[in-house]
């Protein structure tokens, strides 16, 4: 599900969020899907696709697990 989400003159449409793992198998980051792009998040509080992305999960969406 796209969601819509003015950050500044930014507007982000969240497709799906996923988090992945390192070799230990702890999080490491997170694959956005926005707007038709994929991308690799860090796990960092300062980062605005981070701060987004918690927005998002705070409205009831769910990071989800890699396969």
């Amino acid at each position: 599900m796209a969601v819509g989400r003015r950050r500044g003159v930014i507007t982000m449409e969240i497709q799906t969020a996923t988090y992945f793992k390192n070799s230990l198998g702890e999080n490491q980051g997170i694959i956005l899907v926005e707007g038709g792009i994929t991308m690799s998040v860090p796990l960092d509080e300062n980062n605005r696709h981070y701060q987004a992305i918690m927005e998002w999960v705070a409205e009831g969406n769910t990071i989800e697990e890699p396969a």
